[in-house]
C-alpha cells in the first residue's frame, strides 16, 4: 500500500510540474543556456566546469529536442532516482519501510529539490552519483569486495565530471576512516581494492586533467578566483546567512525538531556515518562563507546525509515535525510551481522573463549578420534563443588580459576577424583589435533581466 501511495505522490508532483513548465512564459536561466550551448560543442573540459553536464545534454537533447520544455524535464529523473536511492541508504541504515518511503518523499519535495528539478545544473547529477557513493560506502564497510571498490570508483569519477565538490568526498570519507574503526578495517583489508579505486578514478578524471593542462588550467584558475581568499573579508554573519540558507533548503522544521530532540541524540555509528558525509562540507563552505562568499548550492552534497540525520533523530519521538515538514515543504513547492505556471512577476524571477522577446528584436536588428556579445549571460541566451538563425555570436576577448568565461577561449573575436559585425555591449570591450573602427548606435533597450541598459551598435571597419 505505501508503494502505492508514493508512487501515487510522485506522480502527482511530476504532473504539477508539467502544467507548470507548459504553461509558463518564462525563459531559460543564462547558466541553463550555457552549459546547452556547450552540449554543442563537445569536450572533455570547460572553463567553470568539468564536462559530464555537457555529455549528458548532448545525448538527452538527440532524442527529445531542444525545447524549453524538453530541458526542463533533464533534471526530473536524476532527482527520482536520487530519492529512490535516499530510500536505499534509509533501509542500510536500519529505518523501516515507511520511515524509508516518507524521508524519500521528503527528500523530493525539500526546497532545493522543487526548485532544482526544474533546474539544468551541475549539482542534479553530483547528487545522484553521491547518494551512490554513501550507499556504495556502507556496502564496503560491510562486505569490502574488490567489485564494489571498482563501482566506487567509477562513480567517483563520474560525480567528479559532473562537478568538481565531489573532491568533499574524499575529505568525508576520511573523517569517517578516523571516527569509525569498522570501516578503517575493512578498507584495510583489501589494499588491493583500494588501489582499485585509486586507479579507475584516476582512468575517469585524466581526460579532464589533460584538457586543463592544454588549456593553461583555465579551471583552476577560475575556481581560485571564486575562492579569492587573498581579499578575505572576515563577516560572521554571511556564515549565519549560509547556515540559514541551507536550513530553509531542507525546510527549517527538521532542524528545529533536531534541536528539540537534541536530548536523544546518540553517538552511534549511524549517526557518525551521516554527520562525516554532511558536517566536513558544512564546516569549509561556512569558513569559506566568512572569510570571502559562499553560494547556497556550494554545501548541496552535505544536505542528502543532513536531511537523513535529522529525520532519524526525531521520527521516534517527534513524529509531528515530520508531517509539519511534509506539508510546509509540499506547500512551499506547490506555491513555486504556481507562480512558474502563471509567470508571476516576482523579483526572483527577473532574470528569465523577457530574454526571448530581446533576442528576437536583436535577431531582426543583426538579419544574418555576426553578433559580438561582451557578457556571458547574453551570449548564452542570445545562442540558445536564436538557434534557428543563421548568425554568427562571437565574445571579445583582449589578449592582453585574462580569460573570464568559457567563450572567451572558444569563441572569442579575432582581430581582423569580421570587417562588420553588431555588437550587443560596450565599443570599450572590442578597443583590443586596434584597428580604425566606426560605431553606431542602433538601439538601447531597458530589460529586467540585466541591471543596465543594453546598447545595440553597428561595427564597421
Amino acid at each position: 500500500m505505501t508503494n502505492k501511495i508514493f508512487i501515487s505522490f510522485v506522480l502527482f508532483l511530476v504532473l504539477v510540474k508539467i502544467i507548470a513548465v507548459f504553461s509558463t512564459d518564462f525563459n531559460l536561466f543564462a547558466d541553463e543556456a550555457q552549459y546547452w550551448l556547450w552540449s554543442k560543442n563537445l569536450d572533455f573540459g570547460y572553463f567553470s566546469k568539468p564536462p559530464l553536464l555537457a555529455w549528458c545534454l548532448r545525448i538527452y537533447t538527440s532524442v527529445f529536442g531542444d525545447t524549453f520544455a524538453a530541458l526542463k524535464f533533464f533534471s526530473m529523473p536524476f532527482y527520482l532516482f536520487t530519492a529512490f536511492f535516499v530510500y536505499s541508504l534509509c533501509k542500510k541504515l536500519g529505518f523501516e519501510k515507511p520511515d524509508s518511503l516518507c524521508c524519500a518523499i521528503i527528500f523530493f519535495i525539500i526546497p532545493a529539490a522543487s526548485l532544482s528539478s526544474v533546474i539544468v545544473s551541475t549539482d542534479v547529477i553530483l547528487l545522484f552519483f553521491w547518494i551512490i557513493l554513501i550507499n556504495l560506502v556502507l556496502e564496503i564497510r560491510n562486505n569490502p569486495k574488490n567489485l564494489s571498490f571498482v563501482f566506487l570508483g567509477v562513480f567517483f569519477g563520474l560525480a567528479f565530471l559532473a562537478k568538481y565538490a565531489a573532491i568533499y568526498f574524499l575529505i568525508c570519507l576520511i573523517v569517517l576512516f578516523v571516527f569509525d574503526k569498522k570501516t578503517r578495517k575493512s578498507t584495510g583489508s583489501n589494499i588491493q581494492g583500494v588501489i582499485l579505486f585509486v586507479l579507475v578514478s584516476f582512468v575517469f578524471i585524466l581526460p579532464n586533467i589533460l584538457w586543463n593542462y592544454l588549456n593553461g588550467w583555465v579551471t583552476l584558475s577560475h575556481t581560485a578566483d571564486n575562492a579569492n581568499l587573498k581579499n578575505y573579508d572576515l563577516n560572521i554573519f554571511r556564515g549565519v546567512g549560509f547556515l540559514f540558507t541551507q536550513l530553509l533548503m531542507l525546510g527549517p522544521f527538521l532542524f528545529v525538531g533536531f534541536l528539540i530532540n537534541i536530548k536523544n541524540f546518540k553517538i552511534d555509528f549511524e549517526n557518525i556515518y551521516l554527520l562525516s558525509f554532511s558536517l566536513p562540507i558544512i564546516i569549509v563552505v561556512f569558513v569559506e562563507s566568512v572569510l570571502v562568499r559562499a553560494n547556497a548550492n556550494w554545501a548541496a552534497p552535505a544536505l542528502l546525509a543532513l536531511l537523513i540525520l535529522f529525520y532519524r533523530s526525531i521520527k521516534k519521538h517527534k513524529t509531528i515535525i515530520i508531517h509539519i515538514t511534509f506539508f510546509f515543504n509540499l506547500g512551499l513547492g506547490l506555491f513555486l510551481f504556481f507562480a512558474i505556471a502563471t509567470s508571476m512577476p516576482l523579483k526572483v524571477f527577473d532574470r528569465i522573463s523577457g530574454l526571448k522577446d530581446f533576442a528576437l528584436e536583436v535577431g531582426s536588428i543583426t538579419d544574418g549578420k555576426t553578433l559580438v556579445v561582451n557578457d556571458r549571460m547574453l551570449f548564452s541566451s542570445l545562442s540558445y534563443e536564436l538557434r534557428d538563425r543563421s548568425i554568427k555570436i562571437l565574445m571579445p576577448y583582449n589578449p592582453s588580459g585574462p580569460i573570464k568565461n568559457h567563450f572567451q577561449l572558444k569563441s572569442k573575436l579575432e582581430v581582423g576577424q569580421n570587417k562588420k559585425f553588431y555588437l550587443v555591449g560596450s565599443p570599450d570591450s572590442i578597443s583590443y583589435l586596434s584597428q580604425k573602427h566606426q560605431t553606431k548606435i542602433i538601439k538601447k533597450i531597458n530589460k529586467k533581466f540585466i541591471s543596465e541598459q543594453i546598447t545595440i551598435y553597428e561595427v564597421s571597419f
